[in-house]
């Protein structure tokens, strides 16, 4: 191994958040069961994080599926949380789908469990 190679780029597999952040999925259905998603159902990958009186809002733009007051979700595939209110702008609605960017009000989250860039599936 010469010096050089040290500094050569190793090929990179990007992670299922990192290929959200950047978009590259779209409408690309076969590459999200690629990465071990299921077709159709929800996948959000968090884009900001607000603490307010009451509670912990993350939002995103739905990138596939829909989600509804009530629903279960897993935070990385360990964590779950119940959706206790959905927000479209300053709207509270019931339910919301893919392409909309929704602000979610998880019960019982602190802001320690979630970051920005995790993703939050049905």
């Amino acid at each position: 191994m010469g010096i050089f190679d040290f500094f050569r780029k190793k090929e990179h597999k990007p992670s299922t958040a990192e290929l959200l952040r950047n978009r590259q999925f779209n409408d690309k259905q076969d590459e999200l069961i690629e990465h071990g998603f299921p077709k159709g159902e929800f996948m959000l990958s968090i884009e900001n994080i607000e603490n307010n009186e009451n509670g912990i809002y993350v939002s995103g733009i739905i990138q596939a599926g829909n989600i509804k007051t009530g629903d279960t979700l897993t935070y990385n595939g360990f964590k779950t949380f119940n959706v206790k209110e959905l927000k479209i702008g300053d709207t509270i609605v019931d339910d919301a789908r893919k392409d909309e960017n929704i602000s979610i009000l998880l019960e019982n989250c602190s802001s320690s469990e979630v970051e920005i860039g995790g993703v939050l599936k049905k």
